[in-house]
């Protein structure tokens, strides 16, 4: 190997060499000087001649020093003819260009443009690429194709679509063109059924009438009916998809109560309460009275009037009229029959029948007795039967029947009543919680 000088270039070979040269060859300046200096101090001698140097040595290390050199050429030309034979083919390829001491050569360096595509850049591995446009990749070469699904590299929320060029925005983002989405609240998610998106760019919320199965479980989860789910205009039913609507409660009109009048619990809607009692005078607190009334079907009379069938309108009540009431008038007009007043039968005449409520006596007698006051007993006595006559024990043999005391109402006591004080004529006012809207003024249907 050549040494170098201090402070020398290691490609400086020329310098290598001149300096290598310097420090074999002796100073020729200095010898003569020591030769001088010697001759002077030396005694007056006989001259004796030098020995002259081997030859063979010098010639020796000249031919070193020079099969040095000339490997050193050898391979600094080899090295050159390699980087003058590469240089065009890698820097077609893509690697930098670069120059030291005149001679070009190229290196591979990531982020370099592709010299035949510019949407392609070197990769910090050699020889590999990564394209430069979104939803592209490099397929080999300076080739790149179109790769559906690929995530842009400027907006997360879009992805490359089938057809080149075009992007399919996330669930929730319109694309715009570009790198540029935009947030739409509102929609529903198509892959997670009913959640909807908020006001709020990337929440989710549940749709109306939903819940989270898991209420820890992560947003966009599995959701669930609930049919516990209100607001103020509508609720969730117990059949999935089905709502009730708030409606003002047609019985309160919203007023949450209702009022109106009852009647009064003291007095049972009378409107007076017992003040005092005392005996019937009547019936002697006895509640039973002797009634010798007249029969009120036929008036005391004993007999009633039996009813025949209408002879002018034949038991129809009505009856065609033949007066005309105007030039144009055929004359032919039903009527209410005048004879039975449209009750289509009267009475008959001379026909009169006992009455049947009181058996033709006209009045009110004792039905044991026949209004005798006794009846007659029939027993046998001796083998004979002997007709006997006794006191009725039903009328007490006074031939009338028995009824209840009109004064005291059969009671024996005759009462006598005060206006009640927690009322007025019976009914009192109310106002309470509606029963139909349970008090809230509304109705669901």
């Amino acid at each position: 190997m050549v040494p170098l000088g201090p402070e020398q270039n290691p490609l400086d070979i020329a310098g290598a060499l001149k300096y290598h040269s310097s420090m074999e060859q002796p100073n020729m300046e200095e010898t003569d000087i020591k030769q001088a200096s010697a001759s002077e101090n030396a005694p007056a001698v006989a001259e004796q001649k030098p020995e002259k140097a081997s030859p063979s040595g010098i010639q020796s290390g000249h031919v070193v020093l020079l099969g040095i050199v000339v490997l050193m050429f050898l391979a600094i030309g080899g090295y050159c003819w390699y980087l003058l034979g590469v240089y065009p083919e890698k820097v077609a390829l893509g690697y930098a260009p670069k120059r030291v001491l005149g001679l070009q050569y190229a290196v591979w360096e990531p982020d370099v443009q592709h010299p035949q595509n510019s949407d392609l850049v070197s990769t910090a591995t050699e020889k590999e690429w990564r394209s430069t446009k979104p939803g592209y990749v490099w397929t080999g070469g300076a080739a790149m194709e179109w790769k559906p699904g690929e995530v842009h590299p400027q907006n997360a929320n879009l992805k490359a679509a089938a057809e080149p060029d075009t992007w399919d925005a996330l669930p929730g983002y319109t694309w715009e063109g570009g790198a540029t989405t935009r947030w739409n609240e509102g929609v529903e998610s198509e892959e997670y059924p009913h959640w909807v998106t908020t006001a709020e760019e990337g929440r989710w919320q549940p749709m109306e009438g939903y819940k989270q199965e898991d209420p820890a479980a992560p947003m966009l989860s599995k959701l669930v009916w609930d049919s516990s789910w209100s607001n103020d205009s509508k609720r969730a039913s117990a059949t999935e998809g089905k709502w009730e609507n708030r409606h003002t409660c047609g019985k309160c009109k919203g007023r949450k109560t209702v009022r109106g009048t009852r009647n009064c619990g003291t007095c049972r809607g009378s409107g007076e309460i017992l003040a005092s009692t005392e005996n019937c005078g009547t019936c002697a607190a006895s509640g039973k009275v002797r009634s010798s009334s007249p029969c009120a079907g036929c008036g005391g009379k004993g007999n009633i009037q039996t009813h025949q069938q209408c002879s002018r309108c034949g038991g129809k009540g009505k009856h065609y009229c033949n007066n005309p009431r105007s030039f144009y008038d055929s004359g032919m007009h039903l009527m209410t029959c005048a004879q039975c007043r449209g009750n289509k039968r009267v009475y008959a005449k001379w026909n009169f029948v006992p009455c049947p409520s009181c058996g033709g006596q006209g009045i009110f007698t004792c039905r044991q007795c026949g209004g005798k006051g006794s009846w007659k007993c029939k027993k046998c006595t001796d083998g004979k039967i002997v007709t006997s006559s006794s006191p009725c024990p039903a009328c007490e043999a006074t031939g009338y029947p028995t009824v209840s005391c009109g004064t005291c109402g059969g009671s024996g006591q005759r009462k006598h009543f005060r206006d009640c004080a927690d009322c007025k004529g019976g009914k009192v006012s109310y106002e309470e919680a509606c029963g139909n809207c349970q008090g809230t003024g509304n109705v669901w249907k």
